[in-house]
């Protein structure tokens, strides 16, 4: 198993930690978010389902799969009315048309902690910490919240970075990592977040999420409800 340099952890420190109190505004995200939740008959989530969301004024398509619990988050979305069609071989086609969005979200995204949040999500492959659990939870266990006094929305800021972050990353970000980097950026900006990994096991899945005071604040509400915790670090 690879193991994490000095080198390598002083970088992703100073990356995470570099402008923590910036508050050059990225961008205003004004938009809207669906949330799918695919189940067969029997209630069991069903992964790997293609959704497509079209906003019916323009023609405009968002794509997407659902992942290993069966959900897809497709977030900002312009107000307007959409259809949502969920397709998968060997089951029936669902489709929901006039379904109409509102302006739900307006989060100021500052462009370092975007910025941030792709050097964190590099350094996590750089290290290896996705094939080395017990390095991992050492480094997310050994990461200090900073003493920094931080605005009252700096967890929708980090929680909002990381999804753009998410989306440039060349690569698919699995929970996993999204969920080290969320943890890490969070503390860096004084917000003592812990990292929980859960499971379940008819059919087996594993799950990593990230909990600031006990509340789910990159994942659903009720993720401690759908896994067995193993661990929070």
């Amino acid at each position: 198993m690879p193991r994490c340099s000095p080198s390598y952890h002083l970088a992703f420190s100073l990356a995470l930690a570099f402008l923590a109190t910036t508050t050059v505004s990225f961008a205003q995200v004004k938009s809207s978010t669906i949330n799918v939740v695919v189940t067969d008959s029997t209630g069991a989530r069903v992964p790997d389902v293609q959704a497509e969301v079209v906003e019916e004024a323009t023609n405009q398509k968002f794509t997407g799969a659902t992942n290993n619990v069966g959900e897809l988050t497709v977030p900002y979305l312009p107000a307007g009315r959409y259809t949502v069609s969920i397709r998968k071989e060997g089951f029936r086609p669902y489709i929901q048309t006039g379904l109409q969005l509102g302006l739900v979200e307006i989060v100021d995204v500052p462009r370092l902690l975007v910025l941030r949040a792709l050097v964190g999500l590099l350094a996590f492959d750089l290290l290896g910490l996705g094939r080395n659990f017990s390095e991992m939870h050492r480094f997310v266990s050994r990461w200090n919240t900073s003493r920094t006094t931080s605005s009252e929305d700096i967890v929708n800021r980090v929680c909002a970075a990381i999804n753009y972050a998410c989306v440039w990353y060349p690569k698919r970000v699995l929970c996993v990592q999204r969920s080290v980097v969320t943890t890490c950026l969070l503390r860096t900006c004084g917000v003592p977040a812990r990292m929980v990994m859960g499971a379940q096991s008819m059919p087996f899945k594993a799950h990593a999420w990230v909990e600031v005071e006990g509340r789910v604040v990159n994942d659903k509400p009720y993720m401690a409800e759908m896994f067995a915790v193993l661990d929070r670090c």
